[in-house]
């Protein structure tokens, strides 16, 4: 199944002839799509600007400006687009109801510079997309001009997003139904609700229900993912023109994808699985290197960092260690350490190749290309108080979970020690 609108409502009309706007979000709403509209004017524009916005139909020609010169109208359409669309919108096209390509082209410079700039630009008159008898907007005909001139990338990137919002749909049907609408279904929701909750974190008590809420949703998580697998393997098509083959790809648009793919930026106020911090050992740090290292060739850039491996189910339902010895009680996580390393290309060569790595990278962080490079064998403990306040960045889940399987394989491993001819 493919669309080619938003049918999250990332669809926006901007127009002061409400008579041609409404007419075009009857057309768009036939289909199922919900839209935003707005007339150009200050007073119509929501407080906060607006994420997830995929395609702008705008008249080129606002209240006030019919037969001003072309940089009136030009920003008085950039004024409209800046004050509806946040900076991290996101990709989005344009869709100009006129044939003045001069306008468009002022339109162009200035988004561009203000940092907004849309994928593409279409510029279509209004009659063009309407039914030649009864002088309605066709839905049809907008989508087949847009999938003429728009990217097949865009498509791409709209396939994947709609089918997560019927994922969703799905999900939150099938899920909120399980109690029976009544009287008493916030009552019910909540206990079943403190269910998930008490399943995640066992004897354990969650300081407020908030806290709880937040528990419990990490169990509904793990099932909307399978739901959105169902959902992806069933609708999503490949748009006509793009191909998917093997290419050149620059190293650091590589280890942006792998940033944003497998580790986390979106840091909590907590110590939790799979954080990375920067701490101080000049031996350990000594040690590591020189066990991964060919040589002493120099390394422009190199940090001692420690990956906090403590179960995830252990912190939730408060399981982590505590030292009891001084009479302190101090909680205690595992963990396991490795070198942050600039990622230059003469560093691949210098290094050992050992079973006992576990490799993360090339990946982007603080503006340059990174490799972190672990030793398995150095897995011991640290108080929770002696670490550092806030983590570098945070594995995901996937990859933390290759890291914990790799790292008991290595501690539990047997050898073999089968005689061999030479």
């Amino acid at each position: 199944m493919s669309f080619d609108l938003s049918i999250s409502g990332g669809n926006v009309i901007i127009d002061d002839d409400i008579s041609e706007a409404n007419a075009l979000i009857t057309a768009i709403s036939k289909k199922g799509m919900p839209c935003f509209i707005f007339d150009g004017e200050d007073s119509s524009f929501p407080s906060s600007k607006l994420t997830g916005i995929r395609f702008i139909f705008i008249d080129i020609e606002l209240k006030g400006t019919s037969g001003q010169p072309d940089k009136t109208k030009a920003s008085k359409v950039v004024h409209c687009i800046q004050s509806i669309i946040s900076e991290d919108n996101g990709i989005y096209i344009i869709i100009f109801w006129t044939k003045h390509t001069n306008v468009i082209d002022i339109v162009k410079k200035s988004l561009e510079d203000a940092g907004i700039n849309p994928v593409k630009y279409l510029n279509l008159e209004k009659s063009e997309c309407k039914d030649a008898e009864a002088k309605e907007y066709d839905i049809n005909v907008i989508q087949d001009k847009i999938n003429g001139f728009s990217p097949s990338a865009f498509h791409l990137y709209m396939n994947w997003e709609n089918s997560l919002h019927m994922a969703k749909d799905s999900f939150l049907k099938d899920f909120s139904s399980l109690i029976q609408v009544s009287d008493s279904w916030d009552v019910h929701t909540g206990h079943l609700f403190y269910k998930l909750y008490k399943s995640y974190s066992e004897k354990n008590e969650a300081g407020t229900d908030t806290d709880k809420f937040k528990i419990a949703c990490r169990l509904l998580n793990r099932s909307f993912h399978d739901y959105i697998m169902h959902y992806t393997d069933r609708n999503l098509t490949l748009p006509n023109g793009l191909r998917i083959e093997t290419g050149t790809i620059d190293l650091k648009i590589i280890s942006k994808v792998n940033s944003l793919l497998f580790l986390s930026n979106n840091l909590m106020n907590t110590h939790i699985t799979g954080n990375v911090y920067i701490y101080q050992n000049d031996d350990l740090k000594n040690n590591i290197k020189t066990f991964l290292l060919q040589d002493d060739k120099h390394i422009e850039y190199d940090e001692l960092v420690q990956i906090i491996i403590t179960p995830e189910c252990d912190i939730a339902q408060n399981k982590i260690l505590f030292d009891n010895s001084t009479g302190d009680p101090k909680k205690i996580h595992r963990r396991i350490s490795g070198i942050l390393f600039d990622y230059p290309d003469s560093l691949g060569g210098t290094i050992k190749k050992k079973d006992a790595r576990f490799d993360i990278g090339p990946f982007w962080y603080n503006e340059k290309v990174k490799i972190l490079i672990l030793l398995l064998s150095t897995v011991d403990y640290i108080t929770e108080r002696d670490l550092p306040e806030t983590p570098l960045f945070s594995l995901s889940r996937d990859l933390f979970f290759d890291l914990l399987s790799k790292t008991a394989n290595h501690v539990n491993r047997l050898g073999n020690y089968q005689l061999s001819k030479d």
